[in-house]
């Protein structure tokens, strides 16, 4: 991985990820059944989840990642 791509990980990709589930598990009504269509990894998925465990979340994406 290059250098950039080392600094996105570490710096950008993170904060964007936890700032994005935040926002999205404020505006999501309780008891709601969200389907991910392009979820990548899962990251935004996964933090959402453990910030509203009364939620639901299906992600589908059409390349299968290593992790």
């Amino acid at each position: 991985m290059s250098v950039l791509g080392q600094l996105h990980g570490s710096l950008v990709f993170g904060r964007r990820t936890r700032i994005l589930a935040a926002r999205m598990a404020e505006i999501l009504p309780p008891g709601a059944r969200v389907l991910d269509v392009g979820c990548g990894d899962g990251s935004i998925d996964r933090l959402v989840g453990a910030l509203r465990p009364d939620i639901s979340i299906t992600g589908i994406d059409v390349m299968v990642r290593p992790t």
